[in-house]
């Protein structure tokens, strides 16, 4: 019984059959893979994406005898690379076995469950943000939004829920799997609100739309994944980010964009009337949307760029990429 770095197309190929037994997918993201072979059969793998373990399985019989020592050799690989805390997406059928090395349950579905090191805790987490961001109000609402970049769309969305309430939450997704960085799109969102007094920009954290709890919002193409991670996602708003936050009300932009729009369903069908859907502003009969002017952008066509963003887009667009 050998423990195999997987390096080889063939070896990946292997490991992607092995897990279709296990309902399980080899995903895009995925950095680094092990597995274990007896006569040439794998018995068990797994692999992270940087500090995530994912597509973790054992062959029935071998349970027992190297389902910690894979887990082992991940965690020491994830400390090697530079992470001090790591989690896990997994079957919920490998919860028990997660939580006997020192992980804890975040939350869990019928068909997947998210776990994290004990070093590493959800509701501290938050609170934390909480705190820092001095987010005290009893009239609170929010928006999850990518901006990449920032729109018009986004801005009229904004201006629309802040109407409603003492203080609007704007969080922007902190996973760096866009066409600006999170940096850049969490700039131009704070210069463009600005002016809007009861307007709190702040980062997501990984537990909101991230590698972890939605890693197919990124790839944009319809995956059969999309339901489960969406509602996982919608799952861990509820009992972490609205008590926590004491939020009063969710914003969505109404979409086009296939992925984001099943998010949405998912999300109005779990909470319901928390859930508040604003049409999309348009130009020129169109809806805008970032897309255009990413394609407007790759085209340095800045005049029509000019149509569908705030003059502090404009401008930081101009100056970076003009």
């Amino acid at each position: 019984m050998d423990l195999k770095l997987a390096i080889l197309d063939i070896e990946k190929n292997k490991i992607k059959e092995f897990l279709l037994k296990y309902e399980l997918s080899f995903d895009e993201d995925i950095d680094w893979t092990v597995y274990l072979e007896e006569d040439s059969l794998i018995i068990g793998t797994i692999s992270t994406s940087k500090n995530i373990i994912k597509a973790f399985a054992v062959s029935e019989n071998y349970k027992g005898q190297i389902a910690s020592l894979l887990i082992s050799e991940t965690i020491n690989h994830i400390f090697q690379t530079g992470f001090d805390f790591y989690q896990v997406y997994t079957k919920p059928e490998y919860i028990n076995m997660f939580e006997n090395l020192s992980f804890y349950e975040i939350i869990s579905s019928s068909k997947v469950a998210l776990l994290e090191s004990r070093n590493r805790n959800i509701v501290n987490t938050l609170k934390g943000i909480y705190e820092k961001e001095n987010l005290k109000s009893n009239n609170t609402g929010c928006i999850v939004m990518n901006c990449n970049p920032f729109t018009l769309g986004h801005r009229y969305i904004i201006e629309k829920a802040a109407k409603n309430h003492d203080l609007l939450i704007v969080f922007i997704l902190e996973e760096d799997r866009s066409f600006f960085k999170f940096k850049d799109r969490f700039e131009m969102v704070v210069r463009g609100v600005s002016d809007l007094e009861n307007v709190k920009v702040i980062p997501s954290s990984n537990y909101l739309i991230s590698a972890l709890t939605f890693p197919t919002y990124f790839l944009k193409k319809e995956d059969s994944k999309i339901y489960e991670q969406a509602l996982l996602d919608a799952m861990i708003f509820e009992k972490y980010f609205i008590p926590i936050f004491n939020l009063k009300k969710r914003y969505l932009g109404s979409e086009e964009d296939i992925v984001t729009r099943k998010y949405n369903e998912v999300l109005k069908n779990k909470l319901g009337e928390f859930i508040e859907i604003i049409p999309r502003l348009k130009y020129d009969d169109k809806f805008i949307s970032a897309s255009i002017v990413r394609r407007a952008l790759d085209a340095k066509k800045f005049e029509e760029i000019s149509h569908y963003v705030p003059k502090t887009t404009y401008d930081y667009l101009v100056k970076h990429y003009g």
